[in-house]
């Protein structure tokens, strides 16, 4: 039985994509809805169903759960074409291969990945960047919760068995991240390699803030390794 739960984000956490996932996200719309339909403004940090939704609004429509179906085919299609093709934008966050595979080692404790992503959407980021499944022992998705902070309570009932909040941590790069964490007692690492840094990340209240998750001095102070 797991005494530690560590949640990983993804997208600026364990890896980023050179901003595939925003064009895919346009395409697919542009896919379903036609060519005059434009970006917006979004949240990261958000779940992806709220970012259709959000960009729905903008752009006048409707109903958008009626084409909820339809944009996720289109996203999910172009989205593993883009990163098939390129390959090289697909890079993964210092320290993250070293970290994963030292925790997956470790009795007593385990791993996840908690993330606004659509499930399918993570299979194909994560498999693009090389991550072995087998490294996880849960990952929960943007299906799973209505916000990110109930994705947390979805986790711990998963992987987290007998692991009190004061013994999760979620690792993430944006205040949503320790917005979460916050939300359940839980503990928060923020690691500035997405679109925030040091400074911003300390005044949402993280736990612990480091530059990368190659820190490991750092890193395992606020696992409790």
């Amino acid at each position: 039985m797991a005494t530690k739960l560590v949640l990983f984000d993804i997208d600026g956490t364990l890896m980023i994509t050179k901003g595939a996932g925003s064009r895919c996200i346009l395409r697919a719309c542009k896919n379903v809805f036609g060519d005059d339909f434009e970006w917006g403004p979004i949240t990261v940090g958000t779940l992806d169903p709220q970012i259709f939704a959000d960009l729905c609004a903008h752009n006048g429509i409707d109903h958008p759960h009626d084409h909820h179906d339809a944009y996720q085919r289109a996203y999910f299609a172009a989205l593993a074409d883009e990163l098939e093709a390129r390959r090289d934008d697909v890079t993964v966050m210092p320290g993250v291969r070293e970290l994963l595979a030292d925790l997956h080692a470790r009795d007593g404790l385990a791993i996840g990945v908690l993330t606004g992503n659509y499930r399918r959407a993570a299979e194909i980021k994560l498999t693009a960047a090389g991550f072995d499944p087998g490294l996880f022992d849960c990952v929960v998705c943007a299906e799973d919760g209505d916000d990110r902070a109930a994705l947390v309570a979805v986790a711990m009932t998963r992987c987290g068995d007998g692991v009190t909040p004061d013994e999760v941590l979620i690792v993430g790069d944006t205040p949503r991240d320790v917005q979460c964490a916050q939300a359940h007692g839980c503990r928060s690492l923020a690691v500035a390699t997405g679109n925030y840094r040091t400074e911003q990340l300390e005044a949402a209240g993280a736990t612990c803030v480091v530059e990368t998750l190659a820190d490991r001095e750092q890193v395992d102070a606020a696992i409790g390794l």
